[in-house]
């Protein structure tokens, strides 16, 4: 099982980094939003290319980069959103945006949202392991690793 997954993430990351923050296909919103989160992630949360691109592979396989997915995993709980943040994380996030006049769907809800968990004491290690990330294809495979363990 973490062989396939972590086939699959390798996958999807050399997708990511060939594809830089460019479209794979027509779809001009999927495209926008990578850009919006790879900017995001890089300029306003200080993250090297390599840690970026970790965290965009799983958003890849998690969403597609679309922040308006909602869908019933396989226990019934809804997950949404980029991460597909599940059940009670969803709730903070529903919370989080209401509270700040932000849309929950929305990727600017979203990323507010994603940054705020990263500086929350039960994911700052996540931040901090991905500020140190080599800004190299290995460090790419490292935080994408990372981030699925740790933060999915």
């Amino acid at each position: 099982m973490k062989k396939a997954l972590a086939r699959t993430l390798l996958i999807a990351l050399t997708i990511v980094i060939l594809a830089g923050v460019m479209p794979l296909s027509a779809n001009a919103s999927s495209s926008s939003n990578k850009s919006t989160i790879f900017s995001y992630l890089t300029e306003e949360l200080g993250f090297n290319s390599a840690a970026a691109c970790g965290i965009m592979a799983n958003i890849e396989k998690e969403s597609s980069f679309r922040s308006n997915v909602i869908i019933r995993d396989s226990n019934g709980l809804p997950s949404g959103g980029l991460c597909m943040w599940n059940g009670g994380r969803l709730n903070n996030l529903k919370k989080f945006c209401a509270d700040r006049g932000l849309n929950y769907l929305s990727i600017e809800g979203q990323l507010s949202y994603l940054e705020y968990e990263l500086q929350k004491d039960y994911y700052k290690h996540i931040y901090k392991y991905l500020m140190n990330v080599a800004n190299s294809s290995q460090g790419a495979y490292n935080a994408a690793h990372y981030w699925c363990y740790y933060f999915e």
